[in-house]
């Protein structure tokens, strides 16, 4: 059971990284998926504009989604980030492919792509 906890909190984790390209507008996510343009979210994560995101700059992102989900009713996210703190290490380890301590767009993309297909298995198994 904790397992599964555990991988569902990783998995609406990831759907949160999958969610920052969802504030694009509507003609910048028409046939992607719903998931918005993954250049766009990475852009807005990379604050410091050197073209890859640090572990601080993908957990203030991943904060920042948590506070605005929980502003619409859903905080899920953000109970799970207060509870398990270590999340976003672990989502940021999945993501980080080459283990150079950073995410480029390729990851992040890829990232982006895992969670989809994660989350998907995740609601499967529940039916």
């Amino acid at each position: 059971m904790f397992r599964f906890l555990t991988v569902c909190f990783v998995a609406a984790g990831f759907l949160a990284v999958s969610a920052m390209g969802f504030a694009q507008d509507e003609k910048k996510t028409k046939g992607k998926g719903g998931l918005g343009d993954p250049e766009a979210a990475f852009k807005k994560m990379d604050e410091n504009g050197d073209g890859k995101v640090s572990k601080e700059e993908f957990k203030k992102a991943q904060n920042a989604m948590a506070e605005k989900m929980a502003e619409s009713g859903k905080d899920f996210l953000k109970k799970a980030f207060a509870g398990k703190p270590e999340l976003h290490d672990k989502m940021f380890a999945a993501m980080d492919t080459n283990k150079d301590g950073f995410l480029d767009l390729e990851e992040y993309k890829t990232g982006r792509e895992k969670s989809r297909e994660l989350m998907k298995e995740i609601f499967k198994k529940k039916e």
